[in-house]
Order: structure tokens, then C-alpha cells, then sequence
């Protein structure tokens, strides 16, 4: 059976991996050989492990130097990166929005209604968040992904986005070196096809009226770099839930490096330490609102607290 071996975090300003598979050596930092890590790293190939750590120094101005320590880093060597896509789709999704409304002259925001319609199978139309109550919107999921890794909110922000300005915007930022999101997380019944289709989705006003619609379309990223070890595992469950006993085909899935993983979030955190021309298009308040997700647990949200499935440390392997 395949298992995805990738442990993830969305939260508390933090992604930390411990992902399938130099810089500093790991080893320099944590003792490798203790009683808890040894048999671990002693299966490293095995478990495809690979690991970076990062610290963090400030010199007398205040500025951020990063020192980076690697564990079999690979930036080429494929593994799935289950839902640590969602930090970059929020990011490109609160990036958008503000483009738009620039672009098309429209009073849109973060924080304006929007509805998803289907314009095929097996798409659905959404409209009433489930989570909340309250009309969707962009902030709305934003909150849901970072608070309990929501897979609704993260593949509704992949429609209004789009996988070729999600992937293209993240390559010309350089936080994309190697890797590509070209589908929805956690939802089944959409071939590499349907996942290129993308729902109509209207910005709408207080009476429900469309402010601006984006036509349903078909959007394909062709990927940049061919990743190696694509094929996982000795068997799988078919869309039957039968057995199929061969490897699985991962080349149509998912992939976000460790290195790319990191820029993403070094861009978010410390956007100051890179080029405009590098920094994601955000304003203070969108760098305030991803801190603000990141850091809050569920029971921030009173939707969230009323239901005790969600505990503070949901989702997040810390």
C-alpha cells in the first residue's frame, strides 16, 4: 500500500518537514545517532527521509541571516507534498484578488462573497461556507487552511486561482525552482483532465449581485523540471477500492520541494530580505492576515470551537 511519507505543519509561522528522499551538514546540530533519531536515520534510503533546518540570526540592524542545514536534501527526488501546497495556493490567492481588483477596476477584496459554479462533473458549486455559515470568501479560507488544513478551502482558492498563474507567479517570484501544483488536495473523482477544468466563480455584492465574474476555463501548466523516483510503493487501492499490485504513478501529482517549500515561507516571513521583484504582491494587511492564520488555533474561530474534533494541535505534527 502506499503511504505518504510526509509529516507537515501549517501553522505558528512554522513548516517543518520531515519528507521522502549539501549546505551545513544536519549532523553539525542534532546528534543523529541518539536513542530516538538512530533508527530512523539508519533506514534514511529507505524512508526516503530528507530534512532541513534553518536558523535564524540577526545582526545589530535587525536584518535576518539564515544559515541552512541538510539532511539528503534532494530537490529533484519526487515525493508527495499532501498539504503543504496550501500555504503557496493562499498566498497566490490573497495576491490575485488584489491584482484583479486593480486590473478590472472593481471594488473586490479578500473579504467580498464569492460563489463557485459547476460547469461540469465532477465539479461542485459552492456558495455558503460548510465550516462557518457565513458567505465564502477569500479570507474565510485562508483561515480554514492554516487553522485545520481544510481541504474544501484549499481546492476552491486552486479554482479562483488557477494552476498556470499559481505555478508561473511562484516561478517568476523564484520561490518555484523545481515544483508545480496542477490539482486539488483530499477530494476524489477528478482525473489529471478535470483538474485543468476550472469553475465559473463570481465576486458577488451585498444583494448577491455579480461584481465580477471569472468564466469557467481550462487551465494547463506544463511542468519545468522532470523529477526522478516518481513511481512509490509496491500497491495501491484503485478508484474500486481494489488492490492493484504494482507502484503507484506519481507524475501527475503534486510537488513542492523542501527548497521551494522554503522560499515560499521565507517570502511570507521575511519578505524584506528579498528583491521587489521577488517579494510576492501583497500588501501589509495580506502579510497581516497570513500571520494572523498561521498563528491562530482552531478554537480562535467560533465555528471551529464549538466542535471538540477540533483540538489545538489538529493537523499540525509539531
Amino acid at each position: 500500500m502506499i503511504r505518504h511519507r510526509a509529516l507537515f505543519a501549517l501553522g505558528f509561522g512554522l513548516v517543518l518537514l520531515v519528507l521522502t528522499s549539501c549546505g551545513h551538514k544536519l549532523a553539525s546540530v542534532i546528534d543523529v545517532k541518539s536513542e530516538k533519531l538512530k533508527p530512523f536515520f539508519d533506514r534514511a534510503r529507505d524512508l526516503e527521509i530528507q530534512v532541513r533546518y534553518t536558523r535564524i540570526n540577526r545582526d545589530n540592524s535587525g536584518r535576518p541571516h539564515f544559515t541552512t542545514y541538510d539532511y539528503r536534501v534532494d530537490d529533484k527526488f519526487y515525493f508527495y507534498p499532501a498539504s503543504t501546497i496550501k500555504m503557496p495556493v493562499a498566498v497566490m490567492a490573497l495576491q490575485k484578488v488584489r491584482q484583479l481588483a486593480k486590473d478590472k477596476n472593481v471594488g473586490i477584496n479578500k473579504y467580498t462573497p464569492l460563489s463557485f459554479w459547476a460547469s461540469r462533473p465532477p465539479q461542485t458549486a459552492y456558495k455558503t461556507d460548510s465550516l462557518s455559515g457565513q458567505p465564502s470568501t477569500i479570507a474565510l479560507f485562508v483561515d480554514e487552511i492554516f487553522s485545520i488544513s481544510d481541504n474544501n478551502a484549499s481546492n476552491r482558492l486552486f479554482e479562483f486561482v488557477g494552476p498556470e498563474y499559481l505555478n508561473e507567479q511562484l516561478y517568476q517570484k523564484g520561490a518555484f525552482t523545481t515544483s508545480h501544483i496542477i490539482h486539488r488536495v483530499g477530494v476524489g473523482g477528478f482525473t489529471p483532465e478535470d483538474n485543468q477544468q476550472l469553475n465559473e466563480v463570481q465576486f458577488l455584492d451585498t444583494k448577491e449581485n455579480p461584481l465580477l465574474s471569472l468564466a469557467a476555463r481550462k487551465e494547463k501548466f506544463i511542468k519545468k523540471v522532470t523529477l526522478s523516483d516518481q513511481s512509490k510503493g509496491k500497491g495501491y487501492l484503485d478508484a474500486n477500492d481494489s488492490l492493484v499490485r504494482m507502484p503507484f504513478d506519481f507524475s501527475q501529482k503534486n510537488f513542492i520541494s523542501i527548497n521551494d517549500l522554503e522560499g515560499v515561507l521565507k517570502r511570507i516571513v521575511f519578505p524584506e530580505v528579498f528583491e521587489k521583484s521577488q517579494r510576492f504582491d501583497l500588501e501589509p494587511d495580506d502579510y497581516n492576515t497570513l500571520y494572523r492564520a498561521m498563528g491562530s488555533l482552531p478554537r480562535a474561530y467560533a465555528y471551529l470551537a464549538r466542535d471538540t474534533h477540533y483540538y489545538d494541535t489538529y493537523v499540525k505534527f509539531l
